[in-house]
Order: C-alpha cells, then structure tokens, then sequence
C-alpha cells in the first residue's frame, strides 16, 4: 500500500472512530435525557397521587364536618323536644301543687275562703297568718300605726 493510501485509510478510520462517537454521545444523551425525563414524571406522578389523597382526606373531612353538623341538628332537636317535656312536666307539677295548696285550704279550718281565692293580697296565699294580719289592721282606728297584741 501506498502511504498515501495509508493515510486515506488511517483518515477514514478516524472519521468512523469520529462518527461512532457522536452517534454514541448522541445516544448517552438521549438517554440520559430520557431517565430525567422519567424521573421527572415519577415525581409529577407522585404529587398528583399526594394532591389527589389530600383531595380525598378533604372531602372525608368535609362528610364528617357535615354528619357532625347533622348530629348536632338531631341532638339540638332532641333537646328542644325534652326541654319542652320537662317545661310541660314543670307546669304540670306547678299546677298540681297549686290544686293541692287549694284542696288544703278548703280543708283547713283557719283559712278563710269564702268568695275570696286563695291568692288573695298581691299574690300571698290566703294562710291564717295572712287574715290575721288583715283582721289585726282592720281592728285598728285610723292614724294608728302601731302594732297591737290581741
């Protein structure tokens, strides 16, 4: 072989040496390139999966927000509904004892209850301490304040 086809030759394989090395530094890059980008979308993944469990836990909290607001309603009504009970019982026992208060003043011979109701004198039940006092003042002569033993 002549040098200078020697040299053509040495050329060539260099160039091809030239060639293959691109084309492979081509290639690392892509794929280099390729895994950040795979990576990249791993992460995105990632936190859209984390987003959309927040958005889950949020809508959890917001059905439990709202059952415990529902609860409170029922509760709310339950108690409206026994502290009307409990306001109808009172009454209730207000006015049996009044019947009772009544019935004993009928019966009790020193209580005075001829046309008179038994909450007589701004609202004092009518006892015989009561018409004793009115019967003391009665007694009295006009302009005597003093009180007087009988």
């Amino acid at each position: 072989m002549s040098p200078t086809a020697t040299v053509i030759l040495i050329i060539v394989i260099v160039v091809v040496l030239i060639i293959v090395a691109v084309i492979l530094a081509i290639i690392g890059t892509r794929r280099r390139r390729d895994a950040a980008h795979r990576a990249k979308a791993a992460e995105l993944r990632e936190s859209a999966r984390d987003a959309q469990l927040d958005a889950r836990q949020h809508e959890v909290d917001a059905a439990r927000a709202e059952a415990a607001a529902k609860q409170a309603e029922i509760d709310a009504a339950r108690l409206r509904d026994e502290a009307s009970e409990r306001h109808a019982a009172s009454e209730d026992a207000q006015a049996e004892a009044a019947r009772r208060n009544e019935h004993a003043a009928r019966v009790d011979p020193d209580v005075d209850t001829r046309g008179r109701s038994v909450a007589d004198d701004e609202g004092a039940p009518d006892t015989a301490s009561a018409r004793d006092a009115r019967d003391v003042s009665a007694a009295r002569p006009e302009g005597d304040e003093s009180p007087r033993a009988q």
